[in-house]
């Protein structure tokens, strides 16, 4: 720890100690050791976040780092209920207040440097920036340390249990090659770190629907007229272009229909219901339904991007009738 840090630690903590001791709102301990529980847990899990980069997804990573940001904002939210000049609470606060603001700081420029090293491969710098992200998150888990000792040593109400250990990085952080392998993780080809749109085919059904009889084929109840609705998905994590999708029913009387229908722009885990109406079917006649969404540069062609079956559409069955007299 730089000596001018050491010595202002030094000097915080010997005032909060010094001054004279005010009466605290005995919850105020035990609500800033329960907000700073849950920040504890959130630090776990970002370690474990960055321990196993390689297998983590862009959202998850996103969502985990807003995650804790929240449950900093909520220490900084017990923070602001301290009695004011409180002398007793003058020094801890002001201790955590630096670390709070270095967590802050470390956090939010880690997960931008993450998406700048998966985003732009040309990007200079990342792994120092990342390497500088980590340490601010280091210095704030040591400071945190002394904000224990002067929390604990305060004259003021304590917390009903010790104040948890808080660590963003471990003490076997390996800082000299750590950042390189976020690095390396976020350019590799296919991570799941990188923006990605991927559409994908959810689901395909009809309107008179098909079943599936008791010799494994589908059928459509007698119909001249056919609806088809397809579910489109975005798996991806940012949102996808505008494409359109290809539908194509081939009779076996050698009939047939080709037709597109337009996929806007979907976000991130959404969806939309593409619809084809009034294709003309005819009784009787097997059809084979193609439903297809364009490749992505250097996507395979898969059941998520292609459905294809065939059905029969029944034929009207007669009925016979018989009069006694």
């Amino acid at each position: 720890m730089p000596v001018v840090l050491t010595i202002l630690i030094g000097l915080v903590v010997a005032f909060g100690l010094a001054v004279d001791r005010d009466a605290t709102p005995p919850l105020f301990a035990e609500n800033l050791r329960t907000a700073l529980e849950t920040a504890a847990a959130e630090a776990t899990q970002f370690g474990a976040m960055v321990d196993g980069i390689g297998g983590v997804d862009r959202v998850s990573f996103d969502a985990t780092v807003e995650e804790t940001l929240s449950s900093l904002g909520e220490v900084r939210a017990v923070m602001s209920t301290a009695p004011s000049g409180d002398p007793a609470l003058t020094a801890p606060l002001a201790l955590l207040d630096v670390v709070v603001r270095s967590w802050e700081t470390g956090l939010s420029s880690f997960r931008d440097l993450v998406f700048i090293a998966a985003d732009d491969p040309l990007a200079v710098g990342v792994e120092i920036d990342i390497t500088d992200a980590l340490i601010d998150l280091r210095a704030g888990d040591r400071l945190y340390q002394s904000f224990v000792t002067a929390i604990d040593a305060a004259d003021t109400p304590a917390a009903v249990a010790p104040f948890p250990v808080v660590a963003f990085v471990s003490d076997t952080y390996p800082f000299s090659t750590g950042p390189a392998h976020i690095v390396s993780v976020a350019r590799a080809e296919g991570n799941l770190l990188a923006l990605r749109a991927e559409v994908a085919i959810e689901q395909v059904a009809t309107e008179p629907p098909t079943v599936v009889n008791t010799s494994d084929d589908r059928v459509v109840t007698v119909t001249d007229s056919l609806a088809v609705q397809v579910v489109v998905l975005n798996r991806g994590n940012t949102e996808s272009d505008p494409s359109q999708l290809s539908l194509s029913l081939v009779g076996n009387d050698e009939t047939s229909i080709s037709l597109t229908g337009e996929v806007p722009a979907i976000q991130a885990a959404g969806q939309t219901t593409v619809l084809f109406e009034a294709l003309d079917v005819s009784p009787g006649i097997t059809y084979l339904l193609t439903v297809q969404l364009p490749l992505a540069e250097g996507e395979e062609e898969s059941e998520d991007n292609l459905v294809q079956w065939a059905f029969l559409v029944n034929e009207e069955t007669g009925s016979t009738t018989t009069t006694e007299g």
